[in-house]
């Protein structure tokens, strides 16, 4: 119970100042957060035996952070293009031999946040 007192602490005094000054600093601050989540949503997934891919996961998530905060009028492109990169990317992996690729696909589209607004 200490430590995560501790690591809320920790957590409330680094935010503070990224919410008081915002833009970059902030933007920062959550990708961290964001990223870190759409690693561990891919590793779990690996762990159940399917394969979003993590490279398309995790850069498209900062993808998508950095264009809704900076060029939000690009973003729907942006998603759109980034469903059409994953749907190439795990035909090609049906295609080498995966059966459970359209699931994989599903899983690395779910993965990007497509509903974040930093």
């Amino acid at each position: 119970m200490v430590r995560r007192t501790v690591t809320a602490l920790l957590l409330i005094v680094t935010i503070l100042p990224a919410v008081y000054f915002g833009g970059v600093l902030y933007f920062l601050y959550m990708c961290i957060f964001v990223v870190t989540a759409a690693v561990e949503y891919v590793h779990i997934f690996q762990i159940t035996k399917f394969e979003p891919s993590l490279p398309l996961t995790v850069g498209g998530t900062l993808l998508i952070l950095f264009i809704r905060t900076f060029m939000p009028a690009w973003s729907e492109l942006t998603f759109a293009g980034l469903i059409l990169l994953a749907m190439t990317v795990h035909i090609f992996a049906y295609e080498r031999g995966r059966d459970q690729a359209a699931l994989d696909f599903v899983l690395a589209v779910i993965g990007a946040p497509d509903h974040v607004r930093p």
